[in-house]
């Protein structure tokens, strides 16, 4: 009765041994559950720029388009990025107001320039 006993604790422990073995190499060889997780990671990236690069894409071709066909939209284009104007249109051009604290700032470098050429 005793003999059976250790035989069966024998091959209990060969088969946990095995079966440690086992999840071992499932999980961390080369093709294993982690090196798995981590391909369907980088794919789901891969995807996700993928998707992003299609907007991009048809996006552009959409601009493509009005840039071809739509001379209103080319009209636009050449009114804000090369600030031309029609025929009888005026432009006027606004300078930014100046700070009153930079002004300060030149002032008081002038006033030391001064008083470093009198001594």
């Amino acid at each position: 009765m005793r003999h059976k006993k250790k035989i069966v604790k024998k091959y209990l422990l060969i088969l946990l041994l095995l079966i440690l073995v086992i999840i071992f190499f499932t999980t961390f060889r080369e093709q294993g559950i982690i090196h798995i997780y981590r391909l369907s990671k980088e794919r789901d990236e891969i995807k996700a720029l993928n998707n992003k690069i299609e907007e991009q894409n048809r996006n552009l071709k959409t601009k493509i388009h009005s840039l071809k066909k739509d001379r209103s939209y080319i009209e636009g284009i050449a009114r804000q990025g090369l600030g031309l104007a029609k025929e009888d249109e005026i432009i006027y051009q606004f300078k930014s107001p100046k700070k009153p604290g930079n002004e300060n700032l030149n002032n008081k470098k002038k006033v030391k320039k001064e008083s470093g050429n009198e001594s």
